[in-house]
């Protein structure tokens, strides 16, 4: 996914100034400026200056956007998948990671669909890479799924562990309060 992504990001999204040129001549019936009316001449310099800041800004800035969405999408990923829960509060983590990653693989999906909006390009070419980033977003919820059978019980058995290693030690340090097993029977304390 990211490798198609990015290609397309190499490539502007596909948006080329020269199509916009020839898009711009068809509109205008193959008319020059000087022969177009006033309000045709308006609207022409109106396209020329949004197709001049797709050039200028739109593009760079929708690229960084799409590349730190990527960047995000992985890092989750690979933080969730860095932890290896024995306890509640590690599959906890392990499963926000995981959904941040789902939530950054729809924000991706968001931002690629306002850009190929705004910019006069092909849509259908980005049908494969919203298809890609859908099937990203079921491996995760898989992922996550897998989770809960592979995980919960061992964590379950390891809180349980964790308890009962508690109520022993408290139960220790109770016995090693009381008088009489201290001393020779003698309280703790002077009195």
């Amino acid at each position: 996914m990211r490798r198609h992504i990015t290609t397309a990001l190499l490539c502007d999204f596909g948006y080329s100034p020269q199509k916009f040129e020839k898009r711009l001549e068809k509109r205008f019936g193959g008319r020059s400026f000087d022969e177009l009316s006033e309000v045709e001449q308006n609207h022409y310099i109106r396209l020329k200056q949004q197709e001049q800041a797709f050039d200028e800004w739109f593009i760079a800035d929708e690229r960084k956007a799409i590349i730190n969405y990527m960047r995000e999408t992985s890092r989750c990923m690979r933080a969730a998948n860095s932890i290896y829960p024995q306890y509640k509060s590690e599959l906890t983590t392990r499963r926000i990671h995981q959904e941040e990653a789902i939530g950054y693989c729809e924000t991706l999906k968001e931002e690629l669909q306002y850009t190929i909006e705004t910019l006069p390009v092909d849509v259908n070419k980005y049908t494969v890479i919203a298809e890609m980033i859908d099937k990203e977003i079921e491996y995760i919820k898989e992922w996550r799924k897998s989770d809960n059978g592979r995980f919960k019980k061992a964590v379950a058995d390891t809180e349980a562990k964790f308890e009962a290693d508690k109520e022993r030690a408290r139960k220790t340090q109770e016995k090693e309060r009381k008088p009489g097993k201290q001393n020779g029977g003698k309280p703790p304390f002077d009195v």
